[in-house]
This record gives structure tokens, C-alpha cells and sequence, in this order.
């Protein structure tokens, strides 16, 4: 099973929100249930190495709340769901983060 996000992130500054396609693929050969999708990492490039990229705990400068699939995926299926990442305002310069390229990794269970 994969999970991928077709599109480009939109550009995020602390405080805003950006909706992200997330494609759910089953290429087993066997059904698999998928109950949601969180938010497993985020990293930034090379070049902003001084980029928060925390996404758990109190103080985390990124936020996604899990996303309720609930699907029992037959072999060769796909489903897609929207979900909403935040860059939170954590209260200290973020400029780091300024013009930062990021990865997401999503986990499933």
C-alpha cells in the first residue's frame, strides 16, 4: 500500500493552512482496511536545515489532523480523501522555513 500527494504543496507562513490531495493505493494482492492517515514527518531541504519541521507535540510547527479513510481497499484499488496541513504559529521566528522545499510522510493504520 502507498500513499501519495499528487499535487504541490501550496506555499505556507505560520498560521495558514493548505489542503493536500492524499491518494491511497492498494497494490497487493490481497484486500487491505485502512481506518486514516496521519502525518508521520516533514522535512525541509538542504538548503534550510534551520527549518522546524516538528509535526507532534504541544509546540510542533506542523499540523495535521488524522484523515478517516475507513475503506477496505480490494487489490488495485485506490481511494483519495482531502487533507489539511497547518504551519503553526509557534510563537519564534520561523524565517528558517522561509522558501523551504518540504517532504511529507504519511503513516496509515
Amino acid at each position: 500500500m502507498t500513499i501519495t500527494q499528487p499535487g504541490a504543496l501550496a506555499a505556507l507562513a505560520p498560521g495558514t493552512s493548505s489542503a493536500i490531495e492524499l491518494v491511497v493505493s492498494n497494490h497487493g494482492s490481497e484486500r487491505v482496511t485502512v481506518r486514516s492517515v496521519q502525518l508521520a514527518e516533514v522535512t525541509a531541504d538542504a538548503a534550510h536545515a534551520g527549518c522546524d519541521v516538528s509535526s507532534s507535540g504541544a509546540r510542533a510547527a506542523f499540523e495535521m489532523p488524522a484523515v478517516g479513510i475507513e475503506e477496505s481497499l480490494a487489490a488495485g484499488a485506490t481511494v483519495s480523501r482531502v487533507a489539511t496541513l497547518t504551519m503553526r504559529d509557534t510563537g519564534v521566528s520561523q524565517d528558517g522555513c522561509r522558501g523551504a522545499s518540504l517532504t511529507l510522510r504519511y503513516a496509515s493504520d
